[in-house]
Order: structure tokens, then sequence, then C-alpha cells
């Protein structure tokens, strides 16, 4: 906030449209101007104001605000076109293609708002309005009126960087604007641009999984599949090098069998044990560039013992419950060394089991179990601070004097879900009610997301957010409880407040929830929205069911949308299978809207609301807005088995999620 009254003013400099070459004519301050063009602002004011440019001429111009006072704030620049409600829109011009920064989408955009004459609302086949690579296997969606998202619906997707975009003419025109016969406009000409790739766009992070020793009687796998940063492609290029550390030399036998696989978007290999030396050390390294042309490298070590020696692998089995921990070390050996199954199971082990915190041992946490080859441990016995556990264990093989002759471990990370309370306060997230009504408010609806025996503590809030921001409520009572009312005229009218839920639990976690109240002093009718989700499944019906209370008066409710950012040149009435406008005279009246899901996209926030008011006073009304958004489809991440093969009932596979 301001410590001193500030004066803000606002300033328009006409310039050169982007792409004209036509000399600027003169313009006077009085034929470009914004009203009004100073504001005052202080401590005791809202920071908020509005204001809109009026001119005489059709151009473009520089949009600068600044401020004076005691106080310094950084001045804004905007550029803007101004046209002449008399003249028609420009023609829209196609002005690039971009791939986002992991690689998934393409967006295309154009340099105004554009309309399209034929093509669905929604989304639609690529090819009905552009040629590209793939175009008749991609799907096109509406992000903003003047951008479309590209999706493969395919894999067979093969548009890279520098390839050309081309867009069909007669397919898109300026958006429609009023008092203008809308079909008479141009169509955007055919027009190309090249793919471009963003600044910002992924870069591989190249992770190879291999053992730091093996045996000489060993074969070696070499696991890069969680590597990061593909782009949704195979890889682009894959490049294998192996070094010779103790002579540094490069071993041109190895890196030939490497790189004379062909990879697919994951990336494995299987060296025998014919390539490698006994008693030597290799430095393997993997280079991997993805279809954006960026590239990253990283390299492991890898020691083969000599003939005589034989290293055993652990691995841990077991998992985790809801209460308790139960793991088990199971040990092996090669199949070429002495050590058969019967000889291995009377070697002498020592197994000892850590757990970490990151990198940080934890000395306090030990396992449960009498048998050491098992560890043991109930959830419990865990901090309720951390999340993320590592456990370790350590096998030493050991000779008759008890000297250490072998040593080998394995690990695995847990993941500890804490509870985490969502806060709900049930109805519209932003209402305007009047202020001689009583004000109820339910929160009971909030919940934890895991068993707890833990009871919710409920603890309400309020901030004034209009006139004076940020400013505490005038005779606001604090109250506690799950459900809360307020009598008549507890809150002021022509104020906006925002009431605040907090809900705690005795173990200190919290989730908040908030809704804005506009409070007005006229008469309206009371409304409020019954159950609703703030997510929705694609494909699923979405039914808004509000409840009206008018004191048998008669009066007019009106269903709108606040934004519908893909449903292009689509009323809301074409998409409804209720009607949006009622005339209620009953007492307490039930009005729905009936929408499917299929009409709207994954990703926006889509808000609607419900309009009220007496037919006796059409301008006073009182409204609730709700907002939802479509859930997508997951992507991305990444399946790791290990091993790959293995026999029936003998072998334990490991799957690893990402």
């Amino acid at each position: 906030l301001p410590s001193y009254p500030i004066s803000v003013s606002v300033i328009l400099n006409r310039i050169t449209c982007a792409g004209s070459s036509l000399a600027l004519s003169f313009v006077s301050r009085t034929q470009t101007i914004a009203v009004p063009s100073t504001f005052y602002f202080d401590k005791l004011s809202g920071l908020q104001s509005s204001f809109y440019v009026r001119s005489t001429v059709t151009g473009c111009f520089n949009l600068t605000i600044s401020s004076a006072g005691t106080d310094v704030y950084i001045a804004a620049y905007h550029q803007l076109y101004v046209q002449n409600i008399r003249t028609p829109p420009k023609t829209p011009i196609l002005s690039g293609a971009t791939f986002s920064a992991d690689g998934t989408k393409l967006t295309i955009s154009f340099d105004s708002d554009i309309n399209s004459r034929g093509l669905p609302s929604s989304d639609f086949n690529c090819s009905l309005a552009f040629r590209f690579v793939g175009s008749s296997f991609a799907r096109c969606v509406w992000i903003t009126n003047s951008s479309i998202s590209v999706y493969s619906i395919q894999a067979s997707l093969k548009l890279l960087p520098n390839d050309s975009v081309v867009l069909h003419p007669n397919v898109f025109q300026a958006s429609c604007v009023p008092s203008f016969d809308c079909s008479t406009f141009s169509f955007v000409p055919r027009t190309s641009v090249f793919v471009s790739i963003p600044n910002d766009a992924i870069s591989p992070t190249v992770v190879i999984s291999a053992p730091t020793f093996i045996s000489a009687c060993d074969d070696i796998y070499l696991d890069a599949r969680a590597s990061l940063g593909s782009g949704g492609r195979y890889w682009s290029s894959v490049d294998w090098t192996v070094r010779n550390i103790d002579d540094n030399s490069f071993n041109t036998s190895i890196q030939q069998f490497l790189n004379s696989k062909t990879y697919t978007a994951d990336v494995t290999a299987l060296v025998p044990r014919r390539f490698f030396s006994p008693s030597t050390r290799y430095e393997i390294t993997l280079f991997l560039r993805n279809f954006l042309g960026r590239q990253s490298v990283s390299s492991i070590r890898v020691n083969v013992l000599s003939a005589n020696e034989y290293i055993p692998k652990v691995r841990i089995h077991g998992m985790f419950s809801s209460d308790s921990l139960s793991y088990i070390a199971l040990v092996t050996f090669p199949s070429c060394s002495v050590y058969t199954p019967s000889v291995t199971s009377m070697l002498p082990l020592r197994f000892t089991w850590k757990i970490f915190q990151g990198l940080t041992f934890i000395p306090s946490l030990k396992s449960q179990s009498n048998d050491p080859r098992k560890f043991q441990m109930s959830l419990a016995s865990l901090p309720a601070s951390l999340m993320s556990y590592t456990i370790q264990v350590k096998v030493d093989i050991l000779t008759e004097s008890n000297v250490n002759m072998i040593t080998t471990s394995d690990s695995v990370t847990i993941d500890i879900l804490h509870p985490t309370i969502t806060a709900i306060i049930a109805g519209a997230t932003y209402r305007k009610v009047r202020s001689t009504d009583f004000l109820t408010l339910d929160g009971s609806k909030s919940f934890v997301n895991i068993n707890s025996s833990s009871l919710l503590n409920y603890y309400w809030t309020c901030t004034l957010l209009s006139p004076e921001f940020g400013s505490p409520c005038d005779q606001f009572v604090y109250k506690r409880g799950s459900v809360i009312t307020y009598p008549p005229n507890s809150f002021q009218s022509s104020k906006l407040y925002l009431i605040t839920l907090t809900v705690s639990d005795s173990e200190g976690n919290t989730g908040t929830a908030s809704c804005r109240i506009d409070f007005v002093d006229y008469s309206i009718p009371f409304v409020s929205i019954d159950s609703f989700s703030s997510r929705y499944i694609s494909g699923s019906n979405i039914v808004l069911t509000a409840r009206i209370h008018n004191n048998k008066k008669n009066c007019s409710a009106i269903w709108s949308s606040m934004n519908m950012p893909t449903l292009k040149q689509r009323s809301l009435d074409s998409i409804s299978s209720t009607p949006l406008n009622r005339w209620l005279s009953s007492d307490i009246s039930v009005f729905q809207l009936s929408l499917s899901s299929v009409d709207f996209v994954p990703g926006p926030v889509y808000t609607f609301r419900l309009s009220v008011s007496y037919l006796l006073s059409l301008t006073k009304f009182g409204y609730q807005d709700i907002s939802f958004v479509i859930n997508g489809p997951p992507y991305g991440g990444s399946l790791i088995i290990s091993p790959l093969s293995g026999q029936a009932l003998l072998t334990t596979f490991s799957f690893d999620t990402n």
C-alpha cells in the first residue's frame, strides 16, 4: 500500500504498426486519450481502478502508465491497436508455430483473434485447417481466440523443427464484431511458417544404471530407461563411448557393439562378458540428443574383478503396508562361481540394515526383526515430519577368522504419505447476497486424504477486499465450527469480503479454502448452489443445481458463462441440454444447468454464473459463481522393469514408476 498519496497518469503515443511501412500522420493528444487519464491512490483507497481509450484515428499506440509522488513505482508499458468501430477488423496473420518446452505439443498462433467457419468449436482434425507432417493424425484444440494447440493422436507424428506448417485458405476470418456482417470479412490466405523451438526447450537428463563391480564371468546390463527429456519421441541420437581407465584407451569393440544396436524410446543394452577383460576398470559414457536438438551426456564406471573373484548380488524384496514395513535381503552369486546355492547357504553372512533420510543416517531407527536377513518396523516409529526414506542393507561375507572377504549392498526408497487436509466451503466461490439476510457457511465436507483418528478443527477469518484492500473486517466475529451462521446485518453493504476457512488436526496439518462475498443493501432473491465438483472426468455429465428462494415474488434467473475459451464461437445454449433462462414465481424453485464434459477440453478453468433478480428491479441482481476444470489424461513418466527376463517362481521382478 502507498505510504503517501500518489497520482498515476496514462499517456498514449502513436507508433508504427508491426509490418507496416506507412508513414505516421500527426495525431494530437486530444485525438487519442485515456478516460480518465489520471488516478489518485492512497493507503485508504482501493488498489484498483479502470479507464478506457478513446480515439478518432485507427492505428497502433504505446500506452505508458507512470506514477508521481513520494513512493516510487516502476512504470508500465503496453502496446495496443485502436480501430474505428465502423472499420472492419484487419485480416489476421499466421504468426508462428512453436513446440512446447517439453516437446509434447505444438502451438500455432495468429496475430489477432480468429473465427472459423465450419470447424468444430472445441477440437478438430488438424488436416481440416493445416497441412504438416502427420496432420491427418493430429488433433487441434482451441486454447485462446488466437492460438491452437496440436496434440498427436498417433505415435507416427514425425513433425520436426524447421518443418513447414501450411494454413489452408478459406478457413479462418477475423473474429466477429458487433454491427458488421462478419461473413464479408476476408479469409486468411494460404500461409506457411516454419516450426520453431522455444528458448526453454527441455534438455535430456541422462541416467545410466549399471553395477559398479562385476565378476569376470558376468555379463553387464546397461539401463538408461530412466533418462528424461526425450520430448515424448525416440531419441534422435544415441552414442556410446567406452574407455579403459587403466591405460586411457578406447575399447572400440564394445563401442561398435553398443552403437550397432537400434534404439527406440528405451535405451538398454546387454554387453556379453567376452568383451570385458578381468581386473580392468571401464568408463562408459552415453550421449543423448532429443528431437528438439538439445543434448546431454553422462558417465559411469564399472570395475571387472579378477578371474578368481566373485561378487555376490543382494536384492531387497518385500513391501510396506498401511502400518508396517517388511523386507528381506536375498544373496546370490554368479553361476560360474564356486559358490553353488547349497554352498552359499552355508556361508557366514553379516547383514547390516540402515535407514537414511536423504543422505543423513538415522541411527535411532532400527529393525524390529530377530532374523538378521529381515527388516521389520512399524510405521508409527517413523517421524511424522519426514516423508521419504532410504532403507539400505549391507552384506559382508566372512572368512573363518571373521575378516571381510566380500561386501555388497542394496537399497530401496519409500515415500510415506502423511495426512493432507482439503478444506471445502460448500457452494459458490463468489457470491452476491443481501446484507440483511442470514449467512450460513458450511465447511463440513472438508476431509483428510488418508484415514486418521485425529479430529478436525475449524476456524473462520475475514479480510476486506474492497474498498480498503487488506483491511480487517469491521465487527466480524471469528468463529469455530464446521458450520457457522451470521445473523442479518453482520456485514456492511457495498463491501467485498474474503471469508477464509482454516481446517487443522492435532498433528499440525492444515488446509484452507476461501470464498468472496459481495453484500448489497437492496432486495434480491436468495440463491444457493448445491454440491458440485471442482473437477470432472472427461465424458461425464455436469449438472449444476441451484435453489432459489424468492419470497413468492416473480423473478428472473439466468445461467451464463464467465469464460469459455475453448467453446469457440458457440453460445452456452448450444451446449446446454437445459434452458438458460427461467421465470420463477413459487417460493422455492430448483434451477439446473446440464452440460456434457465432452464440450470442454482439459486444462482451462471454466466459470459459470447464476444471476437472479426480481422482475420489478432487473438491474439489481444477486449471483453465485462456480468454477471447475476437466481432468486430462496422464502423460509422460516411465515404467522400469528389472530384470527384463527370468524364471517363473524363482525370479523376483522390480517395477519402478516415475
